[in-house]
């Protein structure tokens, strides 16, 4: 009907070979961890800030200056310990927080004080309150750790506030 009975042995064995590649494709041996790994590994990242959550390789970016924040988990360390105790005094508040298998997405607002240099504005002692959304990403295997994340920061609200003349 096909012609399967007329196949060269080569023929077969290419057939064969792409067939199984494309199961293979097709597989889902790298699912996402379930929503309550997803949800127990964000939560205890979320509530300390802890890197001990994070990849060694992890990429937290920021979508405002389309650069990475930090890559790497010691990166990621001293880039929040600067960000939140060195540049500003300051602490997120969150607001809503999504989780879904894998994935999370953050929705908070940073508040603080202007404590040290910022884009090249030194110390002015101004209030900050700014919002923040980070979505972040689980590696697809065992810990199942914080592999990515993208932080949309409103940059632009941020500077007014630390601006020298407010």
């Amino acid at each position: 009907m096909f012609g399967f009975r007329k196949m060269s042995s080569t023929l077969a064995l290419l057939l064969a070979a792409v067939l199984s590649i494309s199961a293979r494709s097709f597989a889902n041996t790298d699912a996402a961890p379930s929503l309550e790994i997803t949800k127990s590994v964000f939560m205890a990242y979320a509530e300390s800030h802890d890197v001990k959550y994070v990849t060694d390789d992890v990429i937290f970016f920021n979508a405002a200056l389309q650069e990475p924040f930090a890559i790497g988990r010691d990166d990621l360390g001293q880039a929040l310990y600067w960000f939140y105790h060195v540049a500003f005094d300051a602490i997120a508040i969150p607001k809503s927080i999504i989780i879904g298998q894998g994935k999370a997405v953050y929705e908070g607002t940073i508040v603080g004080i202007h404590i040290g240099e910022f884009a090249g504005i030194p110390a002015t002692g101004n209030h900050v309150e700014f919002p923040i959304i980070i979505s972040y990403e689980l590696e697809r295997t065992p810990p199942y750790h914080i592999r990515r994340a993208t932080i949309y920061i409103m940059l632009n609200i941020l500077m007014q506030q630390i601006a020298p003349s407010n």
